[in-house]
């Protein structure tokens, strides 16, 4: 034995500079009814076959995924590879449990005459026992006798509960008697036989093959729904509600409203009919970030709505001119709502995309149109200007917050700031090498005015046209604290819709 070494000399080892944070994605977030997703949980996958293995392949959770959602080639070559579903208590719920999805086997369960389970229902929590299965004549009557012992307890929570077998998913389902905030979990009882895992209850697992516990949730308002979603995940950047959830139009004025006020951080995507052209506009126009779709209810089913939010989902923006175009997107497997020019000349103007039909020299082709995205003047009303001002704020608040977390201190002197405004030319480089900032785009006299004002400089202007961008930063005492607040100013990426030429023969 010696004295250690670490007595007289010390020296700890570690990794510096990593990142403490991930980088938002821009994925997109379906918001459903289907009981299958627990209450205040949201659930991602990475492909098709995936979300088809947890909600099978026969829901509309699988369809919109496989097809537009994951089947979309941008020009650039890239495609999503995230997508997230949240459960919307729109209406009240019990508390569930879907077994896994394991084989059950009956023999097995005949053998048990004194079986036993722990359960918990909206806080009641009782130990069942003496279940006996060895008279069941099949699974599902395995499930009727489990019922009886569960509706044998008081409270309306148990005696109206049902249990059932589902022979697709291979699974018990039970589901509570009472609608509302109400918790359910199942364990072993410590007693008797256990059925626990013979019944699949004890084997939660994340990709929908385990137990899926569901709480019970009262009525909650759109509101309500979005705001805990971003809380618990803002990891997307788009949203809609799937058609089971069968909103109003009060309803998604009130997501268009909660949109809005997120300034530039989602997009909304809104399924417009014919007959509520003019209504569903007028009520939505004003909030930025809504993406309003035209879909006569004849092509629902193929989901034209998700254009918009798949396209978004498939810009990588680490990559060499990744920003798109949100117009003329022809690799969607839609048929074309719009062959005429009058009702592309009406929707135009309501600024309501569809997926339009043209031809020339007796081949028709259809795309996507026009990539418009509502708000009032001071938003942007195209929604690639959006997606990239979206991706903008979150690499520079992703970048910013892992500078403050890796960093021992950021001084409050010039040294502090220099630090920030290296990290934000890292985006800004970012943001010209994918398109975000346009480079040598003309300014109008008043753009160049505006940019005066703003800066308090004469020549700023000339900088945002020639090299894309003008950035500023100074340190501000507010109250107690230190800030440094920094203002930065970008020639956004316009593109072209149209293209007009004369030709002129002498």
């Amino acid at each position: 034995m010696a004295i250690s070494f670490n007595k007289y000399i010390d020296i700890t080892s570690g990794v510096g500079g990593t990142s403490n944070i991930g980088q938002r994605s821009l994925s997109g977030r379906i918001f459903t009814v289907n009981p299958l997703i627990p209450t205040n949980t949201i659930i991602e996958f990475t492909s098709a076959e995936d979300v088809g293995v947890y909600f099978g392949t026969t829901s509309e959770e699988y369809k919109r995924a496989a097809n537009p959602y994951f089947s979309f080639i941008s020009k650039n070559i890239t495609a999503a590879n995230l997508i997230s579903y949240n459960f919307a208590p729109i209406v009240a719920t019990a508390p569930r449990i879907f077994g896994d999805r394991s084989d059950k086997s009956l023999t097995a369960l005949q053998f048990i005459a004194t079986g036993a389970i722990k359960l918990t229902l909206g806080g009641v929590e009782h130990t069942l026992t003496g279940i006996d299965f060895t008279t069941a004549l099949s699974l599902a009557n395995v499930a009727t006798i489990l019922q009886a012992k569960i509706n044998a307890e008081s409270g309306a929570m148990w005696t109206a509960a049902t249990v059932t077998y589902d022979a697709t998913r291979k699974s018990f389902n039970l589901v509570g008697g009472v609608t509302g905030d109400a918790n359910v979990s199942a364990g072993l009882a410590g007693a008797g036989q256990e059925i626990l895992n013979l019944i699949g209850w004890g084997t939660p697992v994340g990709d929908g093959s385990g137990t899926i516990f569901s709480d019970g949730s009262a009525v909650t308002t759109i509101t309500e729904i979005l705001t805990e979603s971003a809380d618990q995940s803002d990891n997307f950047g788009s949203f809609l509600f799937t058609t089971s959830c069968a909103l109003n139009l009060s309803q998604y004025t009130e997501a268009a409203q909660w949109t809005h006020l997120q300034n530039i951080k989602f997009k909304f995507m809104v399924p417009i009919l014919p007959a509520n052209t003019n209504t569903w506009h007028d009520a939505l126009i004003n909030y930025s970030g809504v993406v309003m779709s035209y879909l006569p209810t004849a092509y629902t089913g193929e989901y034209q709505e998700m254009a918009d939010m798949t396209i978004l989902a498939a810009t990588n923006y680490n990559r060499l001119n990744a920003t798109q175009n949100y117009m003329y997107q022809t690799n969607f497997p839609f048929t074309p709502t719009v062959s005429d020019t009058a009702t592309s000349n009406t929707l135009d103007a309501l600024r309501i995309n569809y997926f339009g039909v043209s031809q020339t020299a007796g081949t028709q082709f259809a795309f996507w149109q026009r990539g418009y995205i509502n708000g009032t003047s001071t938003a942007p009303s195209d929604s690639n200007t959006f997606a990239n001002e979206q991706w903008l704020k979150s690499a520079a608040s992703y970048e910013l917050m892992n500078l403050m977390l890796v960093l021992p201190k950021i001084s409050a002197n010039t040294q502090g700031l220099t630090q920030v405004i290296a990290v934000l030319q890292n985006v800004i480089n970012l943001g010209l090498r994918n398109g975000t900032i346009s480079v040598g785009k003309p300014l109008n006299q008043s753009q160049k005015l505006f940019i005066s004002n703003i800066t308090n400089s004469e020549t700023a202007w000339y900088q945002v046209q020639s090299i894309g961008y003008w950035l500023g930063a100074a340190i501000v005492q507010v109250g107690l604290d230190y800030e440094i607040q920094y203002t930065l100013i970008y020639s956004k990426d316009d593109v072209i819709r149209r293209i007009e030429g004369s030709h002129v023969l002498i």
